[in-house]
Order: C-alpha cells, then structure tokens, then sequence
C-alpha cells in the first residue's frame, strides 16, 4: 500500500508519518531534504551525512526529479511506503525549474507511475488554519497568510487533479489519533 502526505508547512505531514509507519508497519520515505530528515529511507545523522555528500559532488538535490525515483521504485519492487511529501509539493510550491512539459504533463507521469505500485493508494491532503499551521512550525520558514492562501488554493487544483483514491484532512482541531483512524478506515474501504 502507497499513502502520499501532502500539504503546507505545518499541517502535520511528518508527525501523521511517524505514526503511521507504526500503524501500518510501512517504511516513510521523505524527498532529499537538509538536516535530519527522512532521505528516502535514511534518517537522523546518516541522512544529513549522505545530504553533504551529494552536495560536494556537486548533485542537486530538492529537485524532485527523486520523487519520480521513488515512484519507480516503488511500482518495480511492488513496495509499500508512506510518501512525506512528494511530486504534488513541488507543483504547489512552484519550486520545479522551467520545464519544457506542462505541470499537467508532469502530475501524469508521477501519477501513471504510482498507479501501478502496491494497492491501495491513498492521496491525503493536509490543511490547516494559517495560526494553527504557523504555530506549529515555531520558527521554521513560514508564508504569510495571504502566500499561505495561495498555498491552499494550489494544494486544492493538485487535489482535483489526482486520479486516485483521495481524501482531505484538517487538522486544525483534529486530534492526531482521529485522524489516523480516519485515514486507516479509508484505506480499508
């Protein structure tokens, strides 16, 4: 089974992982991100190690041509995973260089590649309040509220595009177990 987490800074992707992996004795897998993040299924000091690596050899990172990877990955090894983010961030955040396909092109490709991993496949789109969302980050990056809208209204047009079993969570008021319960149901039915 694929659950792919996705949403603003703040709305609880990385905690709804961790707990998950628990719950469903899936792997997380998190794109190349700095510091002791999840980099693919490395963590803690051996991913901050192996981060440094690809930047002295002088390899981008956070380019998310690694989440086309893991998507073929995980459709020719048959793999379960949860996805810490992945391809729909990068169309919503508009960090994708100049590319000569469409961004609908590009959701295609991500998508015809996942669609035949391991079933079911669950597209989770977290929201929450601009405070709420803002508090929990406590003092990483954060948008304004007005670029945190916007943020919204992108997450919303990648939502509707996703071709396969989808859901949305706020997790404004949410508590955390509620909402794994929610996204385990769904996977079920």
């Amino acid at each position: 089974m694929i659950v792919v987490l996705e949403g603003a800074n703040g709305v609880g992707k990385s905690t709804y992982a961790e707990l998950l992996e628990v719950e469903l004795g899936l792997k997380r897998c998190r794109p190349f991100k700095d510091g002791d993040a999840n980099l693919h299924w490395g963590v803690g000091e051996r991913a901050g190690q192996l981060y440094g690596d690809l930047i002295r050899c002088g390899i981008p990172v956070n380019t998310h041509v690694d989440d086309m990877y893991v998507a073929d990955f995980l459709r020719t090894f048959k793999v379960g995973a949860i996805l810490d983010r992945s391809l729909p961030s990068a169309i919503a955040y508009r960090t994708l260089p100049n590319m000569e396909c469409s961004l609908s092109d590009l959701m295609l490709l991500w998508q015809r590649m996942l669609i035949q991993a391991p079933r079911p496949l669950l597209y989770v789109w977290m929201k929450a309040s601009h405070p709420t969302a803002k508090q929990r980050c406590k003092g990483r990056w954060f948008p304004s509220k007005a670029e945190y809208r916007r943020l919204e209204r992108e997450f919303e047009k990648v939502f509707r595009r996703i071709g396969f079993k989808k859901m949305c969570v706020d997790t404004t008021d949410l508590k955390i177990n509620d909402g794994i319960r929610r996204i385990c149901q769904t996977l079920r039915h």
